[in-house]
């Protein structure tokens, strides 16, 4: 009886023994998904986004990241990592807008320049991302967006030369767009603004002729770079705000931001400062007070009391009430909740501190 010839086994159709699939954390993903990219491949496109001649628009504060507190959201994931992963999911080639929604002295603001650098570094670039920063007032126009003629003098003979505005200078650029109180801008800002912010990622600049390519002219479209990643921030509710155009706001993914205790603990260290934010915070939800406390002033006041003790500290801190019917209402909650007080016990036991770390020094 023959023995049947054993064929020999290509690899390629070896069949791994299954295993059980082990399930990733949302943090596991995005650690995998945040790593740098290696120089090598770095898109040649972003070497301009190092050019010296932006440097005028990056975050000055080379210290920021170090300075900066992370808060945890809800997924477990940082702040960073969430903000980091919108940057990551393209939409039609552009990476996911991003609203900030929140209080003031929330930061905001710094966490968007803290991206630049994070966002940077995983782009492979030496120096944090441009931020091209369009602060919302009532007074914006579409030379402030999109660029206008003015007159400059070169050599004694005055000229007409184009300056672009910020919004067309970051889509050719790439880098952030940072929209700040968005909620300040008018309506017909705001909608000039749709095509750069959607699909079309695009706009046309009515204001600069170019040559037609027929003997003409006809009006410059600017596309958007893939490198340009739009965010805005919104301050709700405050005076002076306008009621944001629902069709602007579709074209965000908007995030809940206010105060976060934990990292409010971190910065401001003193429980008895906390408490007075807590107090007035409440008295403006029950709209008693219209002045917002930040985590900004309530830092200031912890520095006023250990620089100058609290009755200075309780009078500067009042300075930030402009209605002088407010500061009398402020004063009111502090004493009725026996604030003050509870200020001057945690302060002197802080000299007391100082004085015998200070006498077992020497």
């Amino acid at each position: 009886m023959k023995t049947p010839n054993k064929r020999t086994e290509d690899p390629r159709n070896r069949k791994e023994p299954m295993t059980p699939t082990t399930k990733r954390s949302p943090a596991a993903r995005h650690r995998k998904r945040n790593t740098p990219v290696p120089a090598a491949n770095v898109d040649p496109s972003l070497a301009r986004l190092d050019d010296p001649s932006l440097d005028r628009f990056r975050p000055r504060n080379l210290d920021l990241e170090r300075r900066y507190v992370s808060r945890k959201l809800a997924n477990g994931l940082s702040d960073i990592d969430v903000l980091s992963a919108y940057w990551e999911r393209r939409t039609d080639g552009h990476p996911q807008n991003v609203g900030l929604m929140g209080e003031t002295q929330c930061g905001k603001t710094m966490l968007v320049e803290v991206m630049a650098f994070v966002l940077a570094r995983r782009l492979g670039l030496s120096k944090p991302l441009p931020v091209f920063t369009l602060s919302g007032s009532s007074a914006i126009t579409d030379h402030d967006i999109f660029g206008q003629y003015r007159p400059v003098e070169v050599a004694g003979v005055e000229q007409l030369v184009w300056m672009e505005g910020i919004v067309a200078m970051a889509c050719r650029v790439g880098g952030i767009l940072y929209l700040d109180e968005v909620n300040a801008m008018q309506g017909n800002v705001t909608a000039a603004l749709h095509p750069v912010l959607d699909h079309r990622r695009q706009f046309v600049n009515l204001r600069k002729p170019v040559t037609d390519g027929f003997g003409g002219h006809a009006p410059e479209v600017v596309s958007v770079s893939p490198h340009l990643w739009c965010v805005s921030t919104c301050n709700p509710g405050y005076a002076g705000m306008a009621k944001m155009n629902a069709a602007f706001a579709n074209r965000f993914q908007w995030l809940l931001w206010g105060y976060d205790r934990k990292v409010e603990s971190r910065l401001v260290p003193s429980t008895s400062v906390r408490l007075v934010g807590d107090a007035l915070r409440m008295a403006k939800d029950q709209r008693v007070l219209s002045t917002p406390v930040g985590t900004s002033a309530l830092m200031r006041l912890a520095d006023d009391i250990r620089d100058f003790g609290v009755d200075f500290a309780i009078q500067a801190f009042l300075g930030q009430f402009a209605a002088i019917n407010e500061q009398s209402k402020v004063e009111a909650i502090l004493n009725d909740r026996s604030l003050i007080p509870m200020l001057k016990a945690e302060w002197e036991q802080n000299e007391q501190n100082n004085e015998t770390t200070t006498a077992g020094e020497s």
